[in-house]
């Protein structure tokens, strides 16, 4: 998987059958600029490589919109991608699926991977309301985010510890 700053993609690489992007476009800016604001008040990283709001393109050519802030153990991710049955499942959406999540490192001794504090899923048949929903669910990030103690999420986490 190649992860690919927003400028730098093509949304017809999620939305195959798009013909107009400028009001997609705008929908997912403005997405990538919560996340640049959640990422200013963390101060962490806007993203996995440090330019917001990304396509993650597969080798075959299919591409999902994720963004990601990671400050200590606490991450906020959302994602816009299209479920398929199995990863040689080629095709394309609709329905396209929204997801958002807040989670937490594992610390127990054996990491068991992330905890999930709060999370958010919804699929659309329509592009503009999958474009609408990704900055709905990267809003709701972002208060989460600046309106919670860092440490908070931490303390909400019912598996810290476990054995």
């Amino acid at each position: 998987m190649e992860a690919i700053p927003l400028l730098d993609g093509d949304l017809r690489w999620v939305f195959p059958g798009l013909t107009e992007t400028d009001e997609m476009l705008d929908l997912v800016r403005r997405a990538d600029g919560e996340f640049r604001l959640l990422a200013d008040h963390l101060g962490a990283r806007p993203g996995w490589t440090g330019s917001g709001i990304e396509f993650h393109r597969l080798e075959w050519g299919q591409a999902s919109l994720s963004g990601c802030v990671e400050s200590g153990e606490v991450s906020f991710v959302a994602q816009l991608w299209y479920p398929r049955r199995c990863g040689t499942d080629l095709r394309s959406g609709p329905p396209w699926a929204v997801d958002g999540e807040i989670t937490v490192r594992c610390d127990a001794r054996v990491d068991c991977g992330p905890h999930y504090i709060e999370e958010t899923t919804r699929e659309l048949d329509v592009p503009l309301a999958a474009a609408r929903e990704l900055l709905r669910v990267a809003t709701w990030l972002r208060e989460r985010g600046t309106t919670e103690l860092r440490h908070s999420w931490r303390q909400r986490d019912p598996r810290s510890g476990h054995d």
